[in-house]
C-alpha cells in the first residue's frame, strides 16, 4: 500500500504562492527556482514540483480548498442549488493530468463528488479494498480514492471532518474525544477541520458572496464562515 502524503492546502494560499516567490525572488536576491522551493516549503509542502502537481487543474470560481490524494486532486467549492434554492458545499475529484490544463478538458479529468456536509462519509468498499466518498451510505459510492491505506484515509477525513470506517467496525470520526457533542451537533467536525479554515479564510476576502449561505448539508454555513453566529459550542478540554 502506498505511504505518499495527502497534500491539503486553501486555494487562497496555493493561488498566492507564484507572487510571493517573484517578492522573494527580489527582496531577498536569490534565484527564481530556489524562491520557488522556499514558498513551496513555507506553505508546507515539500517542493515546488508538488505546487505544479496542484496547479495542473484551473480554479473553480468559488472554489476554497485543494487536496492532492495520489493521482486525484479534490476541490472543495459552493454553487447554488435552483432546486432548494440552498448554496451547497461540494467535493469534486478529477484525475491528476500529466500538464496544466485549462478548464474544457477538466470535464474529461472528473472521477466524481458530492456534497460536503453532516451526511458526508469516507467508506471502505470489501470487494475492491478501495475507499469512496460517499453520502449516507456505502451504497452511493460517489468519488473513488483507490490505494489508500487506513491511516491515509483517517488523514483525509480529518481534513474534510467526515466519518470514516472500514468493513466490520463502526463509524470512525474525526473528533472522537467529542463523540457526544458531535452526535448533538452534527456540524461540530466540519466546522473544526481544516477544510472549513480555508472556507473562513476565502469568507473573509469575499463575504458578500457567503453571507447568509445555507445548506440542507451544513445549515448557516455563510454565517459559521464569517464567524456572525456560533452554533457548535467549544469543546471542554
Amino acid at each position: 500500500m502506498s505511504t505518499l502524503p495527502i497534500i491539503s492546502i486553501s486555494t487562497l494560499e496555493l493561488m498566492s504562492l507564484k507572487a510571493r516567490a517573484n517578492a522573494i525572488k527580489k527582496s531577498e536576491n536569490i534565484s527564481h527556482s530556489s524562491a520557488l522551493e522556499k514558498v513551496a516549503r513555507d506553505a508546507g509542502l515539500s517542493s515546488w514540483r508538488t505546487v505544479s502537481a496542484l496547479l495542473r487543474l484551473p480554479f473553480d470560481t468559488n472554489e476554497f480548498h485543494r487536496i492532492l490524494v495520489h493521482n486525484t486532486i479534490i476541490t472543495l467549492w459552493f454553487s447554488d442549488s435552483y432546486r432548494t434554492g440552498h448554496t451547497n458545499l461540494n467535493i469534486s475529484g478529477f484525475t491528476l493530468p500529466d500538464k496544466p490544463v485549462n478548464k474544457s478538458t477538466m470535464e474529461y479529468l472528473f472521477r466524481g463528488g458530492e456534497v460536503w456536509g453532516d451526511v458526508t462519509k469516507l467508506i471502505s468498499v470489501p470487494k475492491d479494498d478501495d475507499w469512496w466518498i460517499c453520502k449516507y451510505e456505502p451504497g452511493q459510492q460517489k468519488l473513488n480514492l483507490p490505494g489508500l491505506d487506513t491511516h491515509q484515509a483517517a488523514r483525509l477525513a480529518s481534513i474534510l471532518g467526515i466519518t470514516y470506517f472500514t468493513p466490520g467496525e463502526r463509524f470512525w470520526h474525526p473528533l472522537e474525544m467529542s463523540n457526544a457533542l458531535t452526535n448533538r451537533y452534527p456540524w461540530h467536525a466540519l466546522v473544526k477541520s481544516e477544510a472549513f479554515r480555508s472556507l473562513k479564510m476565502w469568507s473573509r476576502k469575499y463575504p458578500e458572496k457567503v453571507r447568509k449561505r445555507n445548506s440542507d448539508y451544513f445549515p448557516h454555513w455563510g454565517a459559521l464562515a464569517l464567524e456572525e453566529v456560533s452554533l457548535i459550542p467549544e469543546v471542554s478540554s
